[in-house]
């Protein structure tokens, strides 16, 4: 890849569909080492692992699923939190 004489590079597909930039898309730049990491204006919000894991899995629900019917929100809370143990405290 060349940079322009105005220090300009074009971003590859692949990597702008990776990181889901679309142009007026805000981008920033950070050097670790020889290393520049390029990345959404909006990702460089520190993200806990489940919110990482999240936001690796935005879109791709129809992929992932394979045609099997979608999980309701108390399936996918059964599966990230175990399962719910009820605690009679009546006796």
């Amino acid at each position: 890849m060349r940079i322009t004489s105005k220090g300009q590079v074009t971003i590859p597909k692949h990597v702008r569909e990776k990181l889901r930039i679309e142009p007026g898309d805000e981008i920033g730049f950070r050097v670790e080492g020889q290393a520049v990491i390029v990345y959404k204006d909006d990702a460089e919000v520190e993200m806990n692992s489940g919110q990482e894991l999240v936001r690796q899995l935005l879109g791709k629900g129809p992929e992932l699923r394979q045609g099997r019917p979608m999980m309701t929100s108390d399936e996918v809370i059964e599966i990230t939190r175990g399962r719910a143990i009820i605690v009679d405290d009546t006796h």
